[in-house]
């Protein structure tokens, strides 16, 4: 069932098309690009004023265009990104924010591309989709007109139609820059270079977080040429513009997925994570859509929520669509911002994690919901790099410092930077008296935005994929799940002692979800407050497999008995729920001193586990495993 806005608009869209024969056709229904590319930092691109890389036509098109300072991702890894990026939808809301998952969204949550298409745009994809739904196939064809390696706008046969045209490059994506061989990236990242192109690491620049060494300054150099070959890329998609005599009705916009594809910022929740370089070139005739400032800067804040609705605002001059909580930043119809930016970071293939950030002004307030890991745990994705070997190596034999060993260690449950004056988010303020007040309200608007949105991240991903099963998760929260009830328990996560006689009492609690949460704030209490004979009796009880594998690992980490690896690893055997199995493998994978019974037993059983759990699920099992049996093991494509 559409909601009756949306399907008035289509019913209004559908007429649209007769009025692009008109003179004033262009002004109405400007031709769009869009050049996305992978996993970058606006520190690390020459207009954002970065001098080591040299990056000339994206900065050219900047010089020409507008430069976004303050634009952001709502998700820092790319599928759940782009999730957001086509429905305009969050993934807090609807329950797609685990990376590579295949839920199902309401059948009126439609990619936006559908509705230009509806209005007789030619729309075109280059190629990347990663739209993190059930039903992928169907929704590419809804919205594209052409997808694939070779669709573009020069495609289309009327040359008056209008297009709406994605071209994403993935050179600078993590596994170019830190992942694949040295071999690989000489084949395709420096054989493309100039000799006088190619950056040396020499002097180069390292952040704080990584030792100041050899190998970190290689794989920054690696990061920069990465990105020295993208900006060619870009370039070429200016010149074809430009040889289709279309650059002068052409919206050209420039941006990235996320943040940098390295360690603490893809993947990350925080500032790093989430921030994009974005540059927006419009043509002469086209200015009335945008106001520009003197500097060509744009300092209002940008959120990939806000793409869709300013999209489909500019091209057909509808308004946003009922569903839609972004901000149409651009056209006639542009809306005001609260300047309150936030984002989402959950499950990563193997990797279980949550984590969400808050931006007003020059702080950024970061809550993470599961401390006790660590920034990077164990991912088999980032360990077969030779950069993540280097740092594993220097943190064990400890020659970091310990800015650089965080990484590597439990974390604090609050972390509140300025970004003005650190902007490597090195100095966490959460702890500084001075900061109370600040601290108390950047708590209270990450409350207010979990509730507007009730937050779908207190729902481990094992629950919303069952639930998934017969429902749509959008539609089901409606009337089954109360945000707020979860998120107190959550929040007491990390607090201390002071909730640890009320996170006891909840371990009788009827939900699941509650005692779920409850384990995971006693994991991160200390030991000595704890009385093993309760908790004992509460885990002889507890009937909820993904709440059991979480006491199981929460009673090794505080007693050190064997006997809670052995029920890990008879999960991973037995269990028929692959998400449970990757749950368990995971608490094993991030113990790095396993007994060798226990790794045995693992490496008797992989083959078999590995068969059993097809689907969406088999490669974090694969990988979780693997960094179990210390494998290396290739990704699917990230």
């Amino acid at each position: 069932m559409l909601h009756r806005k949306t399907e008035s608009w289509i019913k209004k869209a559908s007429q649209v098309w007769l009025l692009f024969m008109s003179s004033a056709a262009i002004a109405q229904h400007p031709n769009i690009v869009w050049i996305t590319i992978e996993d970058t930092s606006p520190d690390f691109i020459g207009c954002y004023g970065n001098k080591q890389v040299k990056t000339p036509n994206i900065d050219g098109l900047a010089a020409e265009g507008i430069l976004f300072t303050n634009a952001y991702s709502t998700n820092t890894v790319c599928s759940p990104s782009r999730h957001t990026i086509i429905t305009g939808v969050r993934t807090v809301e609807d329950g797609c924010g685990n990376h590579r998952s295949t839920f199902k969204i309401p059948e009126y949550v439609k990619g936006f591309a559908s509705y230009l298409k509806t209005a007789g745009y030619f729309t075109s994809n280059n190629q990347k989709t990663d739209y993190n739904i059930a039903d992928s196939k169907s929704f590419i064809a809804q919205n594209w007109t052409m997808q694939g390696g070779k669709a573009d706008f020069t495609k289309r046969e009327n040359k008056a139609q209008p297009f709406f045209s994605i071209f994403n490059f993935n050179e600078s994506h993590q596994s170019r820059t830190v992942g694949n061989t040295k071999d690989w990236y000489e084949k395709n990242i420096l054989n493309q270079l100039t000799p006088d192109e190619i950056i040396k690491p020499e002097g180069l620049e390292v952040p704080p977080f990584y030792k100041n060494n050899d190998n970190n300054r290689k794989n920054i150099a690696r990061l920069y040429n990465a990105l020295q070959v993208t900006d060619k890329k870009v370039g070429n998609i200016i010149q074809l513009i430009k040889d289709a005599g279309e650059w002068e009705n052409t919206i050209v916009f420039f941006f990235s997925d996320h943040g940098q594809g390295m360690p603490r910022f893809k993947t990350n929740s925080s500032r790093l994570g989430a921030q994009v370089p974005m540059v927006v070139r419009i043509p002469e005739k086209l200015k009335h859509l945008f106001s520009l400032s003197p500097s060509n800067r744009f300092d209002e804040l940008v959120t990939f929520e806000d793409l869709a609705p300013t999209i489909i605002s500019i091209a057909t001059n509808e308004q946003k669509l009922d569903y839609m909580k972004g901000r149409i930043f651009m056209g006639a119809k542009k809306e005001k911002t609260d300047s309150i930016f936030w984002c989402s970071r959950d499950n990563t293939d193997e990797v279980i994690d949550m984590g969400r950030t808050v931006i007003k002004g020059d702080f950024v307030y970061t809550r993470i919901y599961y401390p006790h890991l660590a920034v990077l745990q164990q991912q088999a994705y980032y360990n077969r790099s030779e950069m993540l070997v280097q740092m594993r190596s220097d943190f064990k034999n400890q020659t970091l410092d310990s800015l650089q060993a965080s990484i590597f260690m439990p974390r604090s449950a609050e972390y509140l930077f300025n970004k003005k004056t650190d902007k490597w988010e090195t100095i966490n303020l959460a702890d500084d008296k001075k900061y109370v007040t600040l601290l108390n309200e950047m708590r209270n608007l990450l409350k207010q935005k979990q509730l507007q949105y009730a937050d779908m991240g207190f729902i481990p991903e094992t629950v919303l994929a069952q639930i998934n099963i017969n429902n749509v998760l959008l539609n089901w929260k409606q009337k089954n799940y109360d945000v707020n009830k979860y998120r107190n328990v959550a929040e007491m996560v990390g607090r201390g002692k002071t909730f640890l006689h009320q996170q006891l009492k909840l371990l009788n609690d009827k939900d699941s979800l509650i005692r779920y949460w409850a384990i995971i704030g006693l994991r991160n209490q200390q030991t000595k407050d704890l009385n093993q004979t309760i908790l004992q009796k509460a885990f002889a009880n507890e009937k909820s497999d993904f709440v059991k594998v979480e006491m199981a690992e929460m009673m090794y980490h505080h007693f050190q008995q064997e006997q809670y690896l052995l029920i890990l690893a008879d999960v991973i055997s037995n269990s028929n729920n692959a998400y449970v199995v990757r749950q368990a493998a995971m608490k094993l994978a991030n113990n790095e001193n396993l007994p060798e019974n226990i790794t045995q037993k693992i490496k008797e059983v992989k083959d078999l586990v590995i068969a059993k759990h097809k689907g969406e699920i088999n490669y974090p099992i694969r990988a979780a495993l693997g960094t179990i049996l210390k494998l290396r093991v290739e990704d699917d494509g990230n």
